[in-house]
């Protein structure tokens, strides 16, 4: 655990306006769509979401798997520089900024990041 992740947490406000900015994002949610004329029909629908929205683990029986936003903020964080990292070789901050011009209290992730890269 890098102290550092906690910058920026206490600000945070789990929008998730900086995940729908970020180019390397791709978190999603997934449900179906069903026609009350034809109820044999219907499609499966995938939609962008956030990481960073407390409704994004929930599963069945209302449990959320990242209930704090201390544990949200943590994992994109950590998404962005050591998960991907570890099953791809790169990380995925490509240091571009976008995620500081959407967010509300301009935290820098980019910041962040760079100082956990050393």
């Amino acid at each position: 655990d890098h102290p550092d992740w906690k910058q920026g947490v206490d600000e945070c406000l789990s929008c998730g306006a900086c995940t729908n900015l970020c180019p390397t994002c791709y978190c999603h949610e997934v449900h179906d769509e069903t026609s009350l004329k034809d109820p044999k029909s219907g499609e499966r629908v995938r939609s962008w979401s956030s990481c960073q929205l407390q409704e994004f683990t929930k599963v069945a029986g209302d449990h959320v798997f990242r209930k704090n936003r201390d544990e949200r903020f943590k994992h994109r964080i950590y998404h962005q520089l050591e998960y991907f990292k570890e099953k791809y070789g790169v990380p995925l901050c490509v240091g571009c900024g976008r995620c500081i011009s959407g967010c509300p209290t301009r935290i820098d992730f980019v910041e962040i990041i760079n100082k956990m890269k050393t």
